[in-house]
């Protein structure tokens, strides 16, 4: 897949400073790099309301991310899960 990297999944992902979270952050990365279609992507839920918004947990963080085309997604938050759906919804 091609993923690319929104300005603010950048800065939340340079904010964090548990070493253990940035290693599985980065094995997600590698894992959405490999996967062909949305379906192979593990772990991913769809976000209620929100048309081609998926999430996935890590640990007590969840990214968010958005499917463009088959084959693309942009990565657009990732936030500590009790303040990441205050943020997907004012993205609507």
């Amino acid at each position: 897949m091609n993923v690319q990297i929104s300005k603010a999944f950048a800065s939340d992902f340079h904010e964090i400073t548990d070493r253990s979270l940035e290693e599985k952050i980065a094995l997600i990365l590698k894992q959405l790099k490999v996967c062909n279609t949305i379906n192979e992507i593990p772990q991913l839920k769809p976000i209620k309301g929100n048309h081609n918004t998926y999430k996935i947990g890590v640990g007590f963080y969840t990214i968010t991310m958005y499917l463009f085309e088959e084959h693309k997604i942009l990565l657009m938050r990732l936030l500590h899960r009790d303040t990441i759906l205050k943020h997907v919804n004012k993205a609507k």
